[in-house]
């Protein structure tokens, strides 16, 4: 807009060559001067947006959900990622650059703040927020130990990487293998630990349903409630069924069906073929019931 009253300048110097008015520049003048004073307190109102417009965007990796001091809080008015397996493996794809940059600050971007590093058991080694695995890495990287991902895997919403630990500056060093368990919640990491050797991947449990049957509803919560008294922090993909056409796609016996590691947990299913949006009814020693049992569920997972 201020363009616009500048040719008014223009104007007015052009009239005072031409025909010597003079006082036409102190008019135009102190109307320029009216315009700019408005148009600067519009733009000072609008800082504050502007300001915290740019800053919402300035994190590589940033959690839907959580304020920008990693708290959590109302949504930001972005896309939240669509699935919690999206998520994890945005940070899955991010974790070889953020490690290999050896960078305290993009470390932490990837953490929530309420983070934990450490054991099953809480111990004064475990960290129990950001700034504590903070402080550990920057100690990591003060010894001169260097991270490298050799191989990473996505499990629901858990990231699996498999790490190589090495001190470049020592010769005598030929390095060692590691595997940790990320865990992502609201596109961070919410708990970080070591893998022992001998323990199996995480499993990967599916469990199918279709709208048309209430069953898998009230399955969730108690399935939920029996990983969780078993130990077993796997998480659970919903599968929703639309249609005939993903029924026979996915071999869908019933509502709810459930997977571990692409197998259906009740014995004998892989000879089945009745793929259809349906209740689905499982055959136990006590009588037909609409969810499978615990005990096919447990062995399932521990074969």
């Amino acid at each position: 807009m201020l363009c616009a009253y500048l040719a008014a300048v223009l104007v007015g110097l052009v009239a005072n060559a031409a025909v010597g008015a003079w006082w036409l520049d102190a008019l135009v003048a102190l109307a320029v001067a009216g315009v700019a004073v408005t148009e600067g307190r519009k733009t000072w109102r609008a800082g504050g947006t502007m300001l915290l417009s740019t800053r919402t965007h300035s994190a590589p990796i940033r959690a839907a959900g959580r304020s920008s001091a990693g708290r959590r809080g109302p949504p930001d008015k972005e896309p939240a990622m669509a699935t919690s397996d999206a998520q994890a493996a945005a940070v899955a794809a991010a974790l070889p650059a953020v490690l290999a940059e050896r960078s305290r600050d993009a470390f932490e971007r990837m953490l929530a703040a309420d983070v934990r590093w450490g054991g099953p058991e809480d111990t004064e080694q475990t960290c129990r927020d950001r700034r504590q695995a903070g402080d550990f890495y920057a100690g990591l990287l003060a010894a001169d130990v260097q991270l490298e991902v050799l191989e990473v895997s996505v499990h629901g919403s858990e990231v699996l990487a498999r790490l190589r630990i090495t001190r470049p500056h020592n010769a005598l060093d030929v390095g060692s293998e590691i595997r940790v368990l990320l865990t992502v919640e609201d596109g961070l990491v919410t708990d970080i630990r070591h893998v022992d050797d001998d323990r199996a991947d995480p499993a990967v449990i599916e469990l199918l349903y279709f709208d048309g049957c209430p069953n898998h509803s009230a399955f969730l919560p108690h399935l939920q409630r029996l990983l969780i008294g078993h130990g077993i922090d796997s998480p659970v993909c919903l599968v929703n069924v639309t249609n005939d056409q993903d029924a026979q796609r996915l071999r869908f016996l019933g509502s709810p069906s459930l997977r571990v590691n692409g197998q259906d947990i009740e014995p004998g299913a892989d000879e089945r073929d009745g793929y259809a949006l349906q209740c689905r009814l499982y055959a136990t020693s006590a009588g037909l019931t609409g969810t499978p049992p615990d005990a096919w569920i447990l062995s399932a997972l521990h074969p």
